[in-house]
Order: structure tokens, then C-alpha cells, then sequence
């Protein structure tokens, strides 16, 4: 690297430094000045609303970054050029033999090197810190419970509740309407309790299968009822209370006697038998449902009642759980899991009134929604808040799918519009047949008129690609006819 390259990086790297600070702390200050009745709300101490302040810029400054780091490189370029112009220090690289075009390339390079900055900050820094970003001024500690409207997950589930409660990330009565990949309605679950984040662990529909484990929410006082793609209701409506089923314990004793034949395991008689463990999962072909435990293998699944002549034997269920599904066959839709404690079995006067009645029973739905989404949709800003790879897993579920891909183009074109900007502003500044008010006006008014036409291609409702990369092209052409004219 040349003297010159050294020194022109050095003055553009400072005057970058200096404009951030500056452009940084105007922009918190007219913040705070517009806003202060806002973080006053919370009645804290002055220390704690000091604190609060702090707190809250800190994390903003991200987004301000990424906002005005652009503008922040123009202007430092900008800046850096004049004052070289007013000094005649340009004058004297010409007179040297030196050409404008290799005057500007390391500031160009360094610009570049900046706007990575910016992308570093957008997807390393803000995603991981987006709940605090979506936080209002007048939440110091905790962000307040707000309603869940209609929100959908990636299985197309839509999701409501009426009040949500990011400190304990908790659902008061949550209500689910099951949809197929086609929008079409399968089954709802209601809630009269709550639903928290968990992960299910153990499940597995064969008895020899790896236990998977399955991240969503966990619901109590829920109700499961199916409807739609031309399966019809249910007899009776599965819940955290009863489980109706004709799989009872004899079918269970059964089937587990029949699997130990096959293995060539001595069957002793049934009165002989209190208990099983290790017993296969079993089908309930009309609510496509498979009985299961989660209990060891090595631990007793079933406890049996004792026989009692001309009756169905009773029994108990250790960690029981009734998986509800579209179909059974391999890629069948979950439409839900009960689980509980223990179940026990009660055999009805008909065999559709029979059940297994659950000890603290517990409805889960396998789902990607996590409670950092529901804060995060809060915002009428949330994608700009994720990351790249966040935004392409988000395309195909979003609420408004091209507002999502427009989202991603946009991720790519910013870098490309920041350099733009600076190449659209410097033909100005190198000028020599202006003075530098002149010159930093009409750099002005460029800049201005493309940062417009970027937000109109936006708003318009042009297809993405085009309205994140049509300015590029227009304006870039233009930005690279300017210099080429500059006289060096």
C-alpha cells in the first residue's frame, strides 16, 4: 500500500469516526427530546431512569446503524474529498501525475469495507437481540402482555389468544386452527388454560424407533376436535381429561402377548401377568390415534387390575401419551399429543363411552413458532429485525410472502445501494469547475433523489427483484457515466 493510499484511508477512516458519533448522538437525542414523556411513564427512580435511557439507546443504536451507516459513508467520503479540494491537496496529487480515479479507489475500498460493517450488524448483531429492539420506551424492565391476532406458523396453524405474557411467555386460552399445507382447515384446539414453549421428548410411533424430540407448545384445559378434508367429527372429543378409545388394557395385554411370540418369550397365563412393560404402540383407526408411554423400557408401562370374571380387565398407564394424526401413513400430519402422569382406564356401558380419564393431563403441538416470534411480530418492522437465513426459512410461511421476499432482495441490494450513493456523490465534489458549496449541493440533491427513488420502487408494489435492484441499475449506469466524466 502506497503513502497516498495510507493517507487517504486514514483521513476518510477519521472523518467516518467523528460523523458517527455525531450523526449518532443527534439521532438518540432528537429521540429523546420527542419522547422523554414516554420513559418517564414508569415512575423509576432517577438513577433507574438513567439506567433505563441507557439501556434502550444501547440497543437501538444497532438499528440506527444500520439505518445511517450509509449516509454516515457518503458523507464521510464527502467530507473527506472537500476539505482535500479546499487545501488544494488534489491539486497537487494531479500536478503529480496522480489520477482522481486512483485517489478515490481506497476510499471506495474502505467504504466498501464498512458497508461489511453494516452487514455484520444486521446479521449478527440485531437478531439476537431483536426482543430487546421491539421493546417500547416506556417498558424499562419487561415488555408489557399483548393479544395474539390470527398469527401463523410454519404448518399453516393459525394461532390466536387472548393475552400473551412475555415475561413468563405464556398464552392465556390459546386457540389453534389446524390447517393443511393447502390452507385447508383439519382439526382446532381450544384451551381454557395456558400454553408455554416446551420440547417433547421420548415420542415415537414403533416400538424399536429412536424417541424424537419435538419442540412447541404446551397447553392445559384443551380440547381437540377435527374437521375438514373429508374426514368427519370425532364420536367424542379427546381433552386433557379423557381420552375416549376402545384400546383398552386387554387390547394392550394383547398385543404386547402377540409381540412376545413372535420374539419366542414364554406367555404366562393372564392372571399371572400385573403388569407389562415394553408394550407396542397401538392403533385407534377411528381417531387415527396411536396409544404410546414414555416410561423406560425396562419400567412397568401397564398396570393391570386384577381379572375379574365376564369383565374387560381395568388397568393404569405410566406417562401416557395419544398421539392424534392425519393418517398413519409415513408424513401423516400431527395434529396434537395428550400426555400425562398416569391414565386410567374406564370402561363405559358402551364401547364408545370407554376412556382412559389422565392425571394432570397436558395437550402439546409440535410447531416452530417460539415465543421470541410473538414479540417480535409485534412490530410492524419484524423482518427487518431477522437474519438473512431467518428471512429465507420465514418466505413460504409469511403472512405477506412478498413483503418476505422483498425483505431478502433488499438484504442484498443495500450494500450495493450504500456504494452507489457514494459513487453518485463524489463526481460532484472531484469537480474543478465549481466551488464547493455549488458542488456539495448538487452532491446533495443527487443523494436525495436516489435515496427517493429506492423508497418509491418499495412502496409501489413493484415485483421484489425489481424494486430492490431497479434503481441499482438505473442510477449505477449513471453513477458510472459521472465518473468516467470527471476530468482527472
Amino acid at each position: 500500500m502506497r503513502t497516498l493510499d495510507r493517507y487517504v484511508i486514514r483521513s476518510f477512516l477519521s472523518s467516518a469516526a467523528m460523523l458517527f458519533i455525531a450523526v449518532m448522538a443527534l439521532r438518540m437525542v432528537a429521540d429523546l427530546f420527542f419522547n422523554m414523556d414516554e420513559f418517564v411513564e414508569s415512575n423509576d427512580t432517577f438513577h433507574a431512569l438513567i439506567q433505563h435511557i441507557g439501556t434502550y439507546y444501547g440497543y437501538q443504536s444497532l438499528m440506527y446503524f444500520s439505518e445511517l451507516g450509509g449516509v454516515i459513508i457518503v458523507i464521510s467520503a464527502a467530507f473527506t474529498l472537500a476539505r482535500m479540494n479546499h487545501t488544494n491537496e488534489l491539486t497537487a496529487m494531479l500536478a503529480s501525475g496522480v489520477s482522481l480515479h486512483r485517489v478515490i479507489l481506497p476510499m471506495v475500498v474502505a467504504a466498501m469495507l464498512m458497508g461489511g460493517l453494516i452487514i455484520l450488524d444486521r446479521e449478527v448483531l440485531i437478531p439476537p437481540n431483536a426482543h430487546n429492539l421491539v421493546r417500547e420506551r416506556d417498558q424499562a424492565r419487561e415488555m408489557s402482555e399483548f393479544p395474539v391476532n390470527l398469527m401463523a406458523d410454519g404448518n399453516e396453524t393459525i394461532w390466536w389468544s387472548q393475552l400473551y405474557h412475555p415475561s413468563t411467555e405464556t398464552m392465556e386460552r390459546p386457540i389453534l386452527t389446524i390447517r393443511s399445507p393447502q390452507r385447508r382447515r383439519l382439526a382446532s384446539a381450544v384451551s381454557g388454560g395456558v400454553g408455554r414453549p416446551a420440547k417433547f421428548a421420548g415420542y415415537r410411533e414403533r416400538l424399536l424407533a429412536r424417541p424424537e424430540v419435538l419442540t412447541g407448545w404446551d397447553m392445559t384445559a384443551t380440547a381437540l376436535s377435527r374437521s375438514g378434508q373429508g374426514a368427519g367429527p370425532w364420536r367424542n372429543t379427546p381433552s386433557v381429561e379423557k381420552i375416549y378409545t376402545q384400546i383398552g388394557p386387554s387390547r394392550m395385554l394383547g398385543e404386547a402377548k402377540e409381540l412376545a411370540r413372535q420374539h419366542n418369550i414364554p406367555v404366562p397365563p393372564d392372571e399371572q401377568i400385573p403388569s407389562v412393560s415394553g408394550i407396542p404402540p397401538t392403533r385407534d383407526d377411528h381417531y387415527t390415534m396411536i396409544v404410546t408411554t414414555r416410561s423406560p423400557a425396562d419400567a412397568d408401562e401397564l398396570v393391570l387390575d386384577p381379572p375379574a370374571p365376564g369383565k374387560p380387565r381395568g388397568g393404569r398407564l405410566n406417562r401416557p401419551v395419544f398421539v392424534f394424526k392425519t393418517t398413519f401413513e409415513p408424513g401423516g400430519r400431527i395434529l396434537g399429543i395428550f400426555h400425562a402422569d398416569r391414565a386410567t382406564w374406564v370402561q363405559g356401558r358402551s364401547a364408545v363411552e370407554s376412556h382412559w380419564r389422565l392425571d394432570n393431563g397436558r395437550f402439546f403441538y409440535p410447531t416452530d413458532l417460539k415465543s421470541q416470534d410473538l414479540v417480535l411480530r409485534q412490530s410492524s418492522k419484524w423482518m427487518d429485525l431477522l437474519s438473512t437465513a431467518d428471512l429465507t426459512r420465514l418466505i413460504d410461511r409469511a403472512p405477506d410472502r412478498d413483503a418476505a421476499i422483498l425483505a431478502k432482495h433488499i438484504r442484498f441490494a443495500d450494500p450495493i445501494n450504500n456504494l452507489v450513493l457514494l459513487l453518485l456523490g463524489l463526481p460532484f465534489i472531484l469537480s474543478r469547475e465549481r466551488n464547493i458549496k455549488a458542488s456539495a449541493s448538487l452532491s446533495v440533491l443527487m443523494v436525495g433523489s436516489y435515496f427517493a427513488f429506492v423508497q418509491i420502487c418499495r412502496l409501489v408494489g413493484l415485483p421484489p427483484m425489481v424494486a430492490a435492484f431497479l434503481p441499482i441499475v438505473l442510477f449505477g449506469t449513471v453513477a458510472a457515466v459521472m465518473l468516467d466524466a470527471v476530468k482527472t
